[in-house]
């Protein structure tokens, strides 16, 4: 089952987190595939800027 959790920025962004459905949110954001903008609650695709 899937977890709730922050909306995805885009489709590609949405697709990987599905495809990648048994991996925790925070794993993928901790290896650097995504980035969880807090601010506005967001998933993003990792672009290597940091703010």
């Amino acid at each position: 089952m899937l977890e709730d959790g922050p909306p995805s920025a885009d489709e590609d962004v949405a697709r990987l987190r599905l495809a990648l459905y048994h991996t925790d949110l925070f794993t993928l954001v901790d290896h650097g595939f995504l980035t969880w903008d807090h601010d506005v609650n967001l998933v993003k695709r990792y672009t290597g800027k940091v703010r």
